[in-house]
């Protein structure tokens, strides 16, 4: 049990083990909004590049011996590394437009890039890259330029700034969920995941994706579904297979509302049809609630610790993917950002209500994953 005002390399270890089944793209094979499956999803892009540069770096052997017979060279012998060329080759492809990395991720597209490779002059470890130069060798350059990028000074100070932003952006959003209960006595938690069709003919652009939802969000005042909404947090993904996407948290005065997922439902099938011309598609994580062992979504009373902590901690876990893949959108574009906080106003004497700060105690993996253990 972890206190997540804290922030030690136990709780980091934690979210890297549940990092693999958060980052992925919740892709359906119907097209009713919001009753996608948890069963029905498929690994993203970023996790798989981070796994990758992690076992690099785990070992000191390169991915195949070479030997030179006359002016050819050969491959001796092939190591376990070298077992992962094709994954190697395959990941190079995944960087989308428009972003840019840290951490482990960012470590592996740039040094593709400085190393100027195209992946689709690729073919087999033991075929020619360029004139000369096998795609082995290549890839032995490869591990020896991620090995020596991540020693230098300058990455130890990214991976250092990247820990204080993710301290930052949990303090901010922390912050301004406890201002939204400090306003409302139960709050009504709806996770969304808005994104489009797999096959559009036209990749969807990360301004088509932002553009979209703050649509959504302007349409608020004039659609009913909006009512009682009273704040929101979104964060921007990537996935290989859904491309851009985001995960929406919205929250709504649970004094006024009870049914969340019919509401979610409703919002996802808004989505669909009106704001993406039935270009988008959208996951209903309410729906499926009953599939978490711990789950901060649905109506939170304010004196509800229990689950606020679990909000709380499925909060953390969203601002410390950036620490573990290091991903941001170029640009004046954000990330994660959330709604304007409500003021405060005086508060007439009485019993104090309970704030999510003083939850010290989490139970064990307390974030919403599947019961049936998603996670690995």
């Amino acid at each position: 049990m972890k206190d997540l005002r804290g922030d030690d390399d136990e709780v980091i270890h934690e979210m890297l083990k549940l990092v693999d089944y958060d980052l992925q793209t919740h892709e359906y094979n119907n097209d009713n909004p919001g009753t996608g499956k948890l069963s029905d999803l498929s690994p993203t892009s970023l996790w798989p590049v981070h796994d990758f540069v992690a076992r690099v770096l785990r070992v000191k052997a390169t991915g195949f011996v070479m030997e030179k017979i006359d002016d050819r060279t050969l491959i001796r012998d092939t190591l376990p590394l070298g077992k992962r060329f094709n994954t190697f080759k395959n990941l190079l492809v995944l960087q989308p437009e428009n972003a840019k990395f840290y951490g482990l991720v960012g470590l592996f597209f740039e040094c593709a890039q400085e190393m100027q490779i195209n992946p689709f002059l690729l073919s087999k470890a033991g075929h020619e890259y360029l004139k000369g130069k096998l795609g082995a060798e290549l890839f032995n350059e490869f591990l020896d330029q991620i090995r020596s990028k991540a020693r230098s000074e300058k990455y130890r100070r990214m991976v250092k700034d990247l820990k204080e932003r993710m301290k930052r952006n949990f303090t901010s959003m922390r912050r301004y969920i406890e201002a939204l209960f400090d306003e409302y006595s139960k709050l009504l938690v709806l996770r969304i995941d808005f994104g489009y069709h797999r096959y559009q003919g036209v990749p969807i652009s990360l301004e088509r994706i932002l553009d979209d939802f703050q649509r959504l969000l302007n349409n608020r005042r004039q659609n009913s579904l909006f009512r009682e909404m009273v704040g929101y947090i979104r964060r921007i993904e990537y996935g290989e297979d859904k491309r851009w996407h985001i995960h929406a948290i919205l929250f709504f005065n649970g004094q006024e509302l009870q049914n969340h997922s019919a509401l979610a439902y409703l919002i996802c099938e808004y989505w669909n049809r009106d704001i993406t011309d039935n270009d988008g598609v959208a996951f209903n994580c309410n729906d499926s609630r009953n599939e978490y062992k711990y789950c901060g979504i649905g109506k939170i009373d304010n004196a509800d610790i229990e689950r606020r902590t679990h909000l709380l901690y499925a909060l953390s876990y969203l601002t410390k993917k950036d620490e573990i893949i290091g991903f941001d959108v170029s640009g004046e574009h954000k990330m994660i950002t959330k709604g304007v906080a409500p003021k405060r106003q005086r508060v007439k004497p009485g019993p104090k209500r309970k704030k999510m700060a003083q939850t010290t105690a989490l139970p064990e993996h307390s974030v919403m994953v599947p019961s049936t253990g998603g996670a690995s």
